[in-house]
């Protein structure tokens, strides 16, 4: 019984893994589509979407059967609670990457390239609170994950706060190209909300560990 168990709890792991992997990298090409163009980019988050929403299915449904079958109990229960919450919160990153793609610039207005700096950097940070989350899950670590987390998205606000600041300014200096600032607020708020997501991943995984919830934030 348990060995069936370990089984199934290891494959959960395992995919769940892969559909946050699949979340980091929809973050990296959303980015350098807006960034730098090209259909490649444009494509592969494209793809990945698709694949995250199927995945996210295929890992609800494996949770859900092990919870019929193997009827688990204390941490192995919470793990699988968990695991379901943290596959539906990538699924989400990879639908929000999909809405930075479709804000992509025209990239006739004048501040176009102060934008994309703000918003390389916040995705930067992103990506790297993502690969936090990562590293706690497989090493099953947590010793500084919340400390790490909350000061990544701290500057994630910070950077936030700043670009929108300066996207205001913009506008009323090129009221002409309105529609890419509008654009280039959509975008930081997609990427501010996605470092939300990654933090409630790190609750998440805090709670497996712990049996306690925490506020990241």
């Amino acid at each position: 019984m348990r060995l069936a168990l370990e089984k199934a709890l290891k494959e959960i792991k395992n995919k769940t893994i892969e559909i946050m992997n699949m979340g980091k990298e929809s973050v990296y090409y959303a980015v350098k589509y807006i960034t730098e163009g090209g259909e490649e980019s444009k494509n592969r988050l494209n793809e990945l979407e698709v694949k995250s929403d199927s995945l996210n299915v295929e890992i609800q449904d494996l949770c859900l059967v092990t919870m019929a079958r193997q009827q688990p109990v204390a941490r192995d229960m919470r793990f699988i609670a968990s695991m379901m919450n943290i596959s539906s919160f990538f699924e989400r990153i990879c639908d929000l990457s999909q809405e930075v793609l479709e804000e992509a610039f025209t990239g006739e207005s004048k501040y176009i390239e102060e934008i994309k700096t703000k918003i390389l950097w916040m995705a930067q940070k992103v990506i790297s609170m993502i690969d936090i989350v990562l590293e706690a899950m497989i090493n099953e670590d947590i010793s500084k994950l919340k400390e790490d987390l909350e000061s990544y998205d701290n500057e994630i606000d910070k950077l936030f706060d700043e670009a929108r600041e300066d996207i205001e300014k913009y506008i009323k200096e090129d009221l002409e190209h309105i529609k890419d600032y509008i654009r280039g607020v959509l975008i930081i708020k997609y990427l501010e909300r996605i470092g939300d997501i990654v933090a409630k991943t790190g609750a998440r995984i805090i709670y497996i560990e712990e049996g306690k919830h925490v506020l990241i934030k």
